[in-house]
């Protein structure tokens, strides 16, 4: 199966209602697809494909096209390069890796283009044939993390399972990221200390996500001023999503 694909569905959230499966789905980048792999998202009715990575990571790896989906490209921190936690600059920044992880984290919130990024995803969840919906960076933890986080927030969901269902990425992610680094030891000679190194820096860590909580709190004092000010996300949206993907249990 795809690295790091999940169904948000299924947690508990407002008014102890039970978020829908089978509309809204995370995942890395979907790029080199199996024919199984192919089939599993056919086979899912997925209507549109989010892809919050840069324009270099778009053209390293384009997705591979989903029949009858609609792809949407959502590059949430403005193509830039310095920001973006894909593999080039996670390695460029190894030595300072918590500075690096708090700015792209606190740029999710403080971006105008993260704010506009992330106010159009949720319009697109939002709107009538946009669900099922898969959305992803390159790695499915970061952007991606976020991005789950904000929709799980927005239904109400506690943070423990909002924290808990972000580091479930360290897992998911566990069998990709050991490919990748056998293939950065061939390709370059690592040693098995420089491997060491390495291998924090495909994972998350809870304190960058509570680092954007707080950012936000710093910011705008609540989640519900956040949402409205700066994603343009009001009380009444609130209300329709919430509607939209929460069922009795």
């Amino acid at each position: 199966m795809i690295a790091n694909f999940r169904d948000l569905g299924g947690l508990t959230g407002y008014n102890n209602q039970i978020i829908k499966t089978g509309k809204i789905f995370r995942s890395s980048q979907l790029s080199g697809l199996s024919k199984e792999e192919m089939d599993d998202l056919i086979q899912l009715d997925i209507k549109t494909i989010v892809d919050f990575r840069n324009k270099s990571e778009r053209e390293q790896n384009p997705d591979d096209p989903i029949p009858n989906a609609t792809y949407v490209s959502i590059d949430v921190l403005d193509n830039s390069n310095d920001l973006s936690p894909d593999i080039t600059t996670i390695m460029n920044n190894a030595n300072q890796i918590n500075k690096l992880m708090d700015t792209i984290y606190a740029s999710f919130v403080t971006s105008e283009t993260a704010n506009k990024g992330y106010s159009k995803f949720l319009e697109l969840i939002l709107s009538d044939e946009g669900t099922p919906l898969v959305f992803h960076c390159t790695f499915g933890k970061d952007r991606t993390g976020y991005g789950a986080a904000l929709i799980l927030k927005i239904l109400g969901v506690s943070e423990k399972d909002i924290l808990s269902n972000y580091i479930d990425s360290n897992q998911e992610l566990k069998q990709f990221n050991q490919g990748l680094l056998d293939q950065l030891k061939k390709a370059y000679g690592f040693s098995d200390e420089n491997i060491q190194e390495i291998t924090p820096l495909l994972q998350v860590n809870s304190s960058y996500l509570e680092h954007t909580f707080l950012t936000i709190k710093n910011e705008y004092q609540d989640f519900d001023s956040y949402l409205e000010k700066a994603l343009d996300f009001d009380q009444s949206k609130l209300t329709l999503f919430r509607k939209k993907f929460l069922v009795d249990e």
